[in-house]
């Protein structure tokens, strides 16, 4: 049986390993040369157990970045690791690029009081975008990077989340015209997860939602289905349970965004949170042809040690998180200092 395993294994080039419940059972040539640590009789890491029923994914391992691809085999299941692109910007290059980033914000700050009055909405909606694009690589670098950003879900209260996104979102959307409203059965919901990336991700469904909407009705829409929690953000009404099933059985491109409407990153973004808490994230297109986006997030295992809470997102950097997160699609006079307390009120 031993041999028969490492002959299979072997006939790939690339490396493979066949895995069996939280072992590692056998490798081939290639992992013993490239990844020595893993090795047969040791745990799965971490980063292979992650991806559990999601048919493959990217990991780090050994420093280095994997595409790995997962099949089922009468042996275990079968992860062959291949080496993924390596990216354009070194990460000391991306750095410096974020810091001279952060130094044009501090310095449109210092700038602020010598703009005119009637033109202060476009200056702090050009901040406002420019700090948004920043965050994102910054996020994005960090998630990228095994060790740069710890991530330790705690239990959270996924129901008080969306409604506190869908308040701060729905006066400055409903001066543009869509009607942004809340509806769950669920007074609360507990889930394993980083609240401040979560609402990250629903900011960025709310503003994706809107993005497409136009004018008109858009719903953020929270249930559970079995053990997931199941967030939906669409136009009017909601995909009934049995659709969010199947749809949930497949995930979707996140698509090019419209010219003029941002850089692309946040739906990304979105999906790499998703998949950090063990959850996914699709769009599909609803009858009137506009997405809808639907999360799907495990409602546990909760940690061991579990101190209920919701804690205050301070990724903004002291501005309005909403504001950040919709800057894209806002008109300049949300962003007039005066404005932005009227809408807050």
């Amino acid at each position: 049986m031993q041999e028969l395993r490492e002959s299979f294994l072997n006939a790939f080039p690339a490396a493979a390993l066949l895995l069996w419940q939280d072992r590692i059972v056998a490798v081939n040539g290639a992992v013993r040369r490239r990844l020595p640590q893993l090795e047969p009789g040791e745990p799965i890491p971490p980063e292979l157990l992650a991806l559990s029923g999601e048919g493959g994914g990217l990991v780090t391992l050994g420093g280095a970045a994997w595409r790995v691809q997962l099949t089922e085999t009468k042996w275990g299941r079968l992860a062959v690791l291949i080496p993924a692109p390596q990216p354009a910007l070194t990460d000391p290059q991306l750095d410096g690029a974020l810091r001279q980033m952060r130094t044009y914000l501090a310095q449109m700050q210092l700038a602020a009081a010598d703009i005119p009055p009637a033109s202060q909405g476009m200056f702090w909606k050009s901040y406002y975008q420019l700090f948004r694009l920043t965050d994102n690589l910054d996020l994005l670098r960090q998630l990228g990077q095994p060790g740069t950003r710890d991530f330790h879900p705690a239990a959270m209260d996924l129901a008080a989340l969306c409604r506190k996104v869908v308040d701060g979102c729905a006066g400055l959307l409903g001066a543009e015209g869509v009607v942004l409203t809340y509806h769950s059965a669920l007074s609360s919901l507990l889930i394993p997860g980083d609240s401040g990336l979560l609402e990250h991700v629903l900011l960025e469904l709310i503003a994706n939602g809107a993005r497409w909407t136009g004018r008109g009705p858009l719903t953020l829409s929270l249930r559970r289905l079995g053990t997931r929690a199941v967030v939906t953000v669409a136009p009017g009404s909601t995909p009934p349970p049995q659709q969010l099933d199947a749809l949930l059985g497949r995930e979707s491109n996140y698509g090019v965004p419209r010219p003029g409407s941002g850089a692309g990153l946040g739906m990304p973004l979105a999906g790499i949170i998703a998949r950090l808490h063990g959850g996914s994230l699709m769009v599909n297109s609803s009858e009137a042809g506009v997405p809808a986006a639907i999360l799907a997030l495990p409602t546990g295992p909760m940690p061991t040690r579990v101190t209920v809470r919701t804690p205050k997102v301070q990724r903004s950097g002291g501005l309005s998180a909403p504001l950040v997160a919709l800057a894209d699609i806002l008109p300049a006079e949300s962003f007039c200092p005066e404005e932005e307390a009227n809408l807050s009120t």
